[in-house]
This record gives structure tokens, C-alpha cells and sequence, in this order.
């Protein structure tokens, strides 16, 4: 089996931290019990699992399956503080290729945080954590092999206390690798269901180790950089499945919104998105809707919703997700209108987040609500900016 040493600097997703601290049977009643208490706020993580079994043989190295039911559990622990979470991430998986992230070192890593997705139908599993935002891909390797290996790696993930985590699995195009290894021999994950079996499909288990409370200063620092069209999918999370079939998308993290767009200043293709900052008390994700564009050029979210994605082709934007989650209706809306000099509102320090191209962006604490595209030829028009 693959045993990965995560060691990536980032308080986020770090293996090089150590062990959680447990009670000691000495020494001060109080921080014993803190340290009980901390050690058992991860417990209702423990052993979230997603399977994806074979429903009917496609060929000797390939079966059927259906998309599962997301795995969506909450932690334990005091709300706000935050916990640093050792967990046991073992399976059978087919790999998928993912461009970016952070990875661990070594050859054989299959661990990543972020990073984007091409637009291959392997499989994909996903672990996606609202506080602090993060994403983790479990299966980081190579599309296009026809065998599946065994997983069995540590990771310790930082976790808010009352945080949702959510364990998914994508069969993209119902079709997957057998539990086969490369020698066409069914895998055993020893100690782990239906051992001695081998599970006939594949499947991902997460099984918690231990935790420990860390000061509040350790958060991660929010995320504003730019996501670039570049004919592939640019998404800080998959937890809203392919929403635009055959579509490339661009989808913020799980409490950000889309703050700005950019374009050619000729053709007027879109080129890159911008995100908010993290912010979980404003944009925590309710329902989310793919929404195309009507005959005026429009798609406007509802008044609750914000937009969180854009699908486009060949820099044409063909529809916007719309999720929910404000705390109240959008109010101080204003559209910016696309022309050959940046359009921003008054306030923004995000820098020239995408040279050479002419920008629309959003004012401090403002969102994107509605994106217009003109009429003919389908190019950006407008955003609108509300708060």
C-alpha cells in the first residue's frame, strides 16, 4: 500500500504537526479535561465513508456505478475555536489527474488541497470542509490508468469547531475502474469492511486519530487570487457535482462569491474570475442553481442568492450558479459595464489580478448578483455589485 507523509508547511493541511495531544492521567484536572474535550470534538468525523460500487461489468477493467448520496457530518467541539484533526484516509481508487493544489512530497502522493480538475471522466473524491474553506482530494494522480490502487495515508486538517464536512465521490461518466491492482487482482484493505473480502467497486474511508485544540491566530488567510479560463475547469470545490455538463466552469470555495470578471479588451472573452475573501457568515452555501441566460442576455440570482460560478465556452458565458445563503436580501445593487479600461468599484485592493486584460470587480464586502451578455455575438456585457 501507498503510506504518504504529508508534510506541507500550511496549518491547513499538515502531517508534519505532530501527533494530537491526549489527557494525560497527571498533572492539572483542568487542562486534562480540556485536552479530553478536544480529543473527542473530531469523534463524529469518525468513519465517514462513500461508496461506489459496481452495478454491472463494462469489461474485464471496467464496471458501471451511480453517483452516491453525499457523506455530510458536523464537528464536535466548541463553535469558533479551531482543532487540528489526525485523520486515516484508506480505499480502493482509481486516480485522477488535478492541476495545482498543494501535494505532499514524494513521488507516490495522492493527497492534494485545492487545485483544479480537467475535464476527464475518472473518478473523483473529495472531502470539503466550510470552516476554515478547504478542499481535499483524495485519489491525486494520473487519469487514463486502468487499475485502481489502495489508499492508505495520514493527513492532519485544521477544523472549526461545528464546521460541516462533507466526504463525496464522482463517478463523472457512471463508468469506473474495477477493484482490480495492476496485476488484475481484486484489492484487500486489511482491517477495514468487508475485509477479508475485497469490495467489489471502490470506496474511501476516513477514520479520526485524534485532536487538538490550537489558538484562534492560527486561521488561514483568505483566498482572493484569480481563477483563469484556460479550457478547463478552474473550481475551489466539486460539491455542487458537474452543475454545467460539457461546460467550463469557474466555481469559488464554499463560503466565497464571485467578485469580479475579466476579458480580452478586443474580443470581449472572458478570461479569469475573482473570488471574496472567505466570509462563512455571508456566503455559506444554501441550494445552489444553474442559471442560463435569458433572451434579454440576462441571469440574475434570486434575492437571497449570490453567484458562486460562471460556465463558459470558448470564453462565451453560457450560464451562472446561483446559490443561497445571505443573510438578507442583496440591497445597493449597481452594474459595472465592460468597455477597454478596468471597471471597479471604488475601494478594491486586490491588485492587478489579471494583467493585460480589462476587469469588472466588486467593491469591498460586494458581490456579483446578475452577469448580462450581449445580445449578439453572446460576449460579457455587465456584472451587478450588491451588498
Amino acid at each position: 500500500m501507498k503510506r504518504l507523509a504529508a508534510s506541507l508547511g500550511a496549518i491547513l493541511f499538515c502531517a508534519a504537526c505532530g501527533a494530537p495531544a491526549t489527557a494525560s492521567a497527571t498533572g492539572d484536572g483542568g487542562a486534562d479535561a480540556a485536552a479530553a474535550d478536544a480529543g473527542s470534538a473530531a469523534d463524529s468525523l469518525d468513519g465517514m465513508r462513500i461508496e461506489l460500487p459496481c452495478t454491472k461489468d463494462d469489461s474485464s477493467t471496467t464496471c458501471e456505478a451511480s453517483m452516491p448520496a453525499d457523506v455530510r457530518r458536523a464537528m464536535g467541539g466548541d463553535p469558533g475555536a479551531l482543532y487540528q484533526v489526525r485523520l486515516r484516509v484508506r480505499g480502493v481508487v482509481e486516480e485522477k489527474t488535478l492541476r495545482g493544489g498543494t501535494v505532499a512530497s514524494g513521488s507516490d502522493t495522492l493527497l492534494a488541497s485545492g487545485g483544479d480538475l480537467g475535464n476527464d471522466t475518472y473518478d473523483v473524491y473529495t472531502v470539503d470542509i466550510d470552516s476554515p474553506p478547504q478542499t481535499l482530494y483524495l485519489n491525486r494522480g494520473t487519469s487514463g490508468l486502468d487499475y485502481s490502487l489502495p489508499l492508505d495515508y495520514e493527513v492532519t486538517v485544521t477544523i472549526a469547531g461545528g464546521a460541516h464536512v462533507t466526504l463525496s465521490a464522482d463517478p463523472v461518466d457512471t463508468a469506473q475502474i474495477k477493484n482490480l491492482d495492476a496485476t488484475a487482482l481484486p484489492i484487500v484493505v486489511p482491517d477495514v469492511p468487508p475485509y477479508p473480502s475485497a469490495f467489489d467497486g471502490q470506496f474511501a474511508q476516513i477514520d479520526v486519530l485524534g485532536a487538538v485544540a490550537l489558538p484562534p491566530t492560527t486561521a488561514s488567510p483568505a483566498r482572493v487570487d484569480a481563477l483563469v479560463f484556460d479550457g478547463q475547469d478552474a473550481r475551489r470545490t466539486t460539491s455542487t457535482k458537474d452543475w454545467a455538463p460539457s461546460v467550463v466552469k469557474n466555481e469559488c470555495g464554499t463560503t466565497q462569491a464571485l467578485t469580479g470578471l475579466s476579458a480580452d479588451k478586443t474580443t470581449k472573452l472572458e478570461h479569469a474570475a475573482l473570488c471574496t475573501p472567505d466570509v462563512p457568515d455571508h456566503f455559506a452555501r444554501g441550494a445552489c442553481r444553474d442559471v442560463s441566460f435569458d433572451s434579454s442576455g440576462a441571469a440574475a440570482c434570486g434575492a437571497t442568492e449570490f453567484v458562486a460560478g460562471i460556465a463558459v465556452t470558448k470564453g462565451l458565458p453560457q450560464s451562472v450558479l446561483c446559490c443561497a445563503g445571505l443573510p438578507e436580501p442583496a440591497s445597493a445593487c449597481a452594474p459595472l459595464a465592460l468597455g477597454t479600461v478596468d471597471a471597479r468599484e471604488p475601494g478594491t485592493t486586490s491588485g492587478d489580478w489579471d494583467p493585460n486584460e480589462v476587469k469588472l470587480e466588486c467593491g469591498p464586502s460586494r458581490f456579483v448578483a446578475r452577469v448580462t451578455r450581449a445580445t449578439s455575438g453572446g460576449a460579457l456585457a455587465t456584472i451587478t455589485c450588491c451588498q
